[in-house]
């Protein structure tokens, strides 16, 4: 994702979405041309019916894979290696303003490119909007949550575990609240199971 950094928190936005870009579309010098003639970001997203295809980093010969040469993206992955998308899509934000004169100038330098879709976007704390899709997150006998979480949201992701570790009442041993950020926090990466774990193990080794 590129940005522009802008301070005013009440700006109102459209968005202009390119879809099904292949290759020969170039999707990611298209970012760097809308972010040239003035949005204020843009991102790349797996088309729809994009089939994700992954190449392993140890492959020898990848210029010689015909998905790794005839892809639109190809995002490394550290540990699957080279996640390659066929098709893409490249959304842009700008200014709530005619976006006619964008598309027009987008058309006149790239060949090919689908009529693209405009769409307001809502004027919202996208953080919080975000962050009150967490569900809590339950790790053995160690509950993670988030201070919007009510006891219901705690109680319907221990009814729906198949590895929770409760008391006779259906009781966790610890609860932890985090307050997430606007980068981390959402207590979901890997990490954060192995912290939690290793928290509970020390648990243990203290009774």
């Amino acid at each position: 994702n590129n940005n522009n950094n802008n301070n005013d928190d009440d700006l109102d936005l459209r968005s202009v979405t390119f879809y099904n870009l292949k290759k020969s579309q170039e999707p990611q010098l298209l970012c760097d041309f809308l972010m040239e003639i003035g949005a204020l970001s843009t991102s790349i997203r797996k088309s729809e019916d994009s089939v994700p295809v992954l190449v392993s980093l140890n492959e020898p010969n990848n210029n010689n894979n015909d998905n790794y040469n005839d892809a639109a993206i190809v995002c490394p992955h550290p540990e699957m290696g080279l996640n390659v998308w066929n098709k893409c899509d490249v959304t842009a934000h700008f200014p709530s303003t005619d976006l006619q004169h964008v598309i027009d100038l987008v058309h006149s330098t790239f060949d090919d490119i689908e009529y693209p879709i405009e769409e307001e976007v809502p004027n919202r704390d996208w953080v919080l909007h975000v962050q009150k899709n967490w569900s809590p997150i339950l790790i053995d006998s160690i509950l993670l949550r988030f201070p919007w979480h009510t006891d219901e949201d705690v109680q319907d992701v221990i009814r729906n575990s198949t590895t929770a570790d409760t008391d006779d009442d259906g009781v966790v041993a610890v609860e932890l609240c985090l307050e997430g950020g606007v980068a981390f926090g959402t207590g979901d990466h890997p990490t954060t199971s192995m912290c939690l774990r290793w928290i509970q193990d020390i648990m243990i080794q203290q009774k």
